[in-house]
């Protein structure tokens, strides 16, 4: 399992710190993502810059939120801005607590062409 991990220094965010991380799992096809921690304007930037990675090599992405502890509505407004700029025919299938909030559609799938 692979984990992209960011850490944010305190200084930024008062005496607590924040983290997000993405564990990656799947096969051949599928690919899930799941979004832990807290998802910032650096968490979405994150997330774009997994999903422009493996762009075309899956089906399908599943992109799991129920293990976020916060969303940011600036974060995901970010994301929702760098989503056009994807190609490579896959589909992005959000699931859980933030999902549709991510995307702004009642179904939470995103088809990418």
């Amino acid at each position: 399992m692979a984990v992209f991990r960011k850490q944010e220094n305190a200084k930024n965010y008062g005496p607590y710190r924040k983290s997000f991380e993405i564990r990656k799992y799947g096969n051949t096809e599928n690919l899930h993502l799941r979004l832990e921690g807290v998802f910032d304007p650096d968490a979405a930037k994150a997330l774009l810059d997994a999903l422009k990675h493996i762009a075309g090599r899956f089906d399908k992405v599943f992109v799991h939120t129920s293990p976020l502890e916060e969303l940011d509505e600036s974060a995901a407004e970010l994301f929702r801005e760098g989503l056009p700029g994807f190609s490579g025919g896959f589909e992005i299938i959000f699931t859980g607590d933030y999902g549709e909030r991510l995307v702004l559609q009642s179904n939470s799938i995103l088809f990418v062409r």
